[in-house]
């Protein structure tokens, strides 16, 4: 049985009116010939799990009596037919307070989960919500370095992530996106 993959794709929602939350969990296959089921291990603190649950042979489980506000630190394993298990995946966390950011995506960029889902780290326009739905750096307030800010760009229309539409001329006017911006005129009316 070979060590388990790739990382476990997270994603998350909570139910509010009864105060408890989960997590829609899914990772990618072991193709072992002799694969008879996966186990998911999770906790609120690194690499400190309680008993496993067997999920069977699926890839994806749904986490359920979470609390919400909490973060959890989740892993997986594969067993095979004669129950020998695999060593633990890659471990990987996410939160249930519901604010739209995975802690590891605000980990990665803030370096920690204090930010809050409406602010504007970078002030580009964009809050932190938004750059993490858009795939903006919310660091940077021109992840794709065309001289506009991204939350400009997305007020327009224009793609935040590709730097070639800062030199068309969207409304015909015969002044590129970025000459518009620059002018602080509405690219969208000639």
């Amino acid at each position: 049985m070979r060590r388990i993959l790739t990382a476990i794709i997270l994603s998350f929602t909570f139910l509010a009116p009864a105060g408890a939350a989960h997590l829609e969990l899914a990772w990618n296959a072991n193709t072992e010939s002799d694969l008879a089921g996966y186990q998911v291990y999770y906790g609120t603190a690194p690499r400190d799990y309680g008993d496993p649950i067997d999920v069977g042979n699926t890839t994806s489980w749904r986490l359920d009596g979470l609390l919400e506000g909490a973060t959890y630190y989740i892993a997986v394993t594969a067993y095979d037919e004669y129950d020998n298990e695999s060593g633990l995946s890659g471990e990987v966390f996410s939160e249930t307070a519901g604010d739209g950011m995975p802690d590891d995506w605000e980990f990665e960029y803030f370096g920690d989960t204090a930010q809050e889902p409406e602010g504007d780290y970078d002030g580009d326009g964009l809050n932190n919500v938004a750059e993490y739905e858009g795939g903006t750096d919310p660091t940077n307030p021109d992840t794709d370095y065309d001289g506009i800010p991204d939350g400009w760009e997305s007020q327009y229309g224009f793609n935040p992530l590709d730097a070639s539409d800062s030199n068309t001329d969207s409304d015909g006017d015969g002044l590129t996106n970025l000459e518009e911006y620059l002018a602080g005129t509405d690219p969208t009316s000639a």
